[in-house]
């Protein structure tokens, strides 16, 4: 059977955050329903700077820290076109839950995170097939434990204001648990926004809600913009 690689996993660039944000914020992302340990950190045009992980900010003093100021920056990286069994130990050595995944000229086309290099390892130990990132159907919901999201609701922040709509709803193709939602904002020249499902509080009258405001969502991917 042929090796898997990065390639065959990889997500999406999502898990990350700007490094002027606040580590309040950054601390509210990890402490969500995906219990996420560590984020990607970019600067204000997108570039990788460094990760920022749970225990950094465990560590910081000061509420208004912010992210870049603890961000570590000797973060180990993976090609596309790696096989999966040279990261194993990787992330584990960095105490880091997702690597970022370059290409050739070393930008940042993707993540791999922690759980789709144990769960690609245990599919092909059982000679399963393994799918990366995929959407949901046309039409159909998806559901967990008290969130069930479908495309064309609207989403609204935690003070109630509109944000968008969700124009996609993204699952890991390993599970089929809900990993992201894509918020379109605007309306002539919107942005597609991939908010990680952890910042999902529910679904009340028919309306995504969200645990941050649409300030929040602004800094997250937008995914018009090129790697």
């Amino acid at each position: 059977m042929e090796a898997l690689t990065v390639r065959d996993v990889m997500q999406p660039l999502t898990e990350f955050i700007d490094e002027n944000q606040s580590i309040a914020v950054a601390r509210q992302r990890m402490q969500g329903v995906e219990a996420i340990r560590s984020l990607l950190v970019t600067d204000a045009s997108g570039q990788l700077v460094g990760a920022v992980r749970y225990t950094d900010i465990n560590q910081a003093e000061g509420a208004g820290t912010t992210v870049g100021e603890i961000a570590i920056s000797d973060v180990p990286v993976a090609r596309a076109n790696q096989p999966l069994h040279e990261l194993v130990g990787v992330m584990t050595a960095h105490n880091l839950d997702r690597l970022p995944v370059v290409d050739e000229q070393g930008v940042v086309i993707g993540e791999l995170p922690r759980a789709m290099l144990s769960g690609s390892e245990h599919a092909a130990e059982s000679g399963a097939g393994i799918r990366s990132l995929v959407s949901a159907t046309e039409g159909a919901g998806l559901t967990r434990p008290e969130i069930a999201v479908e495309r064309g609701m609207g989403v609204v922040g935690q003070g109630g204001e509109t944000i968008g709509t969700v124009k996609e709803v993204m699952v890991d193709g390993l599970n089929n648990g809900l990993t992201h939602i894509i918020v379109h904002t605007g309306w002539v020249f919107g942005k597609d926004h991939a908010v990680p499902a952890d910042l999902i509080d529910g679904v009340q009258d028919g309306k995504v809600r969200l645990k941050v405001g649409k300030d929040e969502v602004a800094v997250l991917p937008d995914l018009h913009t090129p790697a």
